[in-house]
């Protein structure tokens, strides 16, 4: 081997336990990063609300914005029903007898009761379903607003059923429908007639 191909030789030795001596775990090398595939999303993943845009129908037929349930009709999906049991449309003495500030003007509060069953065989987070308003010109009302005496919230054991109420502050003369998204990601929903 001449001098240079010893000092190629050399050089390279030096590099490779530079670089391997240098490196902790939390480096990798382009040819590293290359060859590891990145995870594609899937409908698992919780993905960015568009808070601008209206939800989607999550069905065609019974249950979309055109054709929506009436009250006390299932939801039925994955792990869970859903039952949008009453719906008032003036929550207002409701609302301020659980002690809670009265509507700001040209405002007032509605109230929706719904039930969750939990049908998988694992405790349910309640807050995972999503029940909120959408107006006739698609502005969502879904911010928790006040604190009611049967606030839905808690955990779901298998098997059981949890009924409880929601309010929300809807601007005065706006026309609603209830929609209901029972998981994540919050992309699309069911609708329900009040």
């Amino acid at each position: 081997m001449t001098g240079w191909g010893r000092r190629v030789v050399l050089a390279m030795a030096v590099g490779a336990a530079v670089a391997l001596g240098g490196c902790t775990a939390s480096e990798t090398t382009e040819a590293e990063t290359t060859a590891t595939p990145t995870p594609t999303p899937t409908s698992d993943i919780r993905t960015p609300i568009d808070r601008d845009g209206p939800l989607p129908d999550a069905v065609d037929g019974p249950g979309s914005r055109a054709d929506p349930l009436a009250l006390g009709e299932t939801i039925s999906v994955d792990r869970v029903d859903i039952v949008i049991d009453a719906y008032e449309p003036d929550g207002d003495a409701i609302v301020e007898a659980a002690v809670n500030d009265p509507p700001p003007p040209a405002y007032h509060y509605e109230i929706v009761t719904y039930s969750v069953t939990n049908t998988h065989t694992e405790e349910l987070y309640v807050d995972l379903i999503s029940v909120g308003l959408v107006t006739d010109d698609d502005e969502r009302i879904d911010e928790r607003v006040a604190t009611l005496t049967d606030e839905m919230a808690g955990r779901i054991p298998p098997g059981e059923t949890l009924t409880g109420s929601r309010a929300f502050l809807v601007p005065a003369g706006a026309e609603v429908l209830i929609a209901v998204t029972p998981g994540v990601p919050i992309d699309s929903a069911y609708y329900v007639e009040p």
